[in-house]
């Protein structure tokens, strides 16, 4: 039998935060982007010094700034994009997402969707600044924005995460 601490119930709205949080999340999780991004930084460095060694070679400084713009501006830009695309055209979005748990799983109904993921099946789940990420799978995540809970709520679901998830809870 579930304690009342071991119960949560709570209801919120998606907001485009909260899927461009999750989204940059994504993008700084995959090993490719961050190679991606060490590689860039370490082009510019290269560049820079090449340029401060000869600089009759104006073209290095050039393709650093490219890389800079690259890395820093338009990986960023598509991102809040493709967020935006993804927050403007999901119905379910402008709709309640019903979360609760019990011993059993966490239960979490949408407009158009039902789910249960029992505690077992549990892959992985994050604690980020601003949410929660329960995965059930490597790609897949349940999202719960901070936002939608009490302090105590928020500490509570911490406890009951980390017990239930067996080690899985990373910060």
């Amino acid at each position: 039998m579930s304690s009342l601490l071991d119960k949560i119930e709570f209801t919120f709205i998606m907001e485009y935060k909260d899927v461009l949080s999750y989204a940059m999340y994504d993008f700084k999780r995959k090993p490719i982007n961050k190679i991606f991004q060490v590689l860039g930084i370490i082009y510019i460095i290269f560049c820079s010094l090449v340029f401060i060694m000869n600089r009759n070679n104006f073209w290095y400084a050039g393709l650093a700034a490219f890389v800079i713009i690259g890395v820093f501006i338009w990986i960023p830009y598509l991102i809040r994009r493709r967020s935006k695309v993804q927050y403007s055209t999901t119905v379910g979005f402008a709709h309640p997402i019903h979360y609760t748990n019990d011993n059993h799983g966490i239960e979490v109904k949408g407009h158009l969707f039902e789910s249960k993921l029992s505690w077992e099946n549990i892959y992985e789940v994050r604690e980020l600044k601003d949410m929660f990420l329960i995965f059930g799978n490597k790609l897949v995540a349940s999202k719960i924005p901070k936002r939608s809970l009490s302090e105590s709520n928020i500490s509570s679901l911490r406890t009951i995460l980390s017990r239930h998830s067996k080690g899985k809870l990373m910060g």
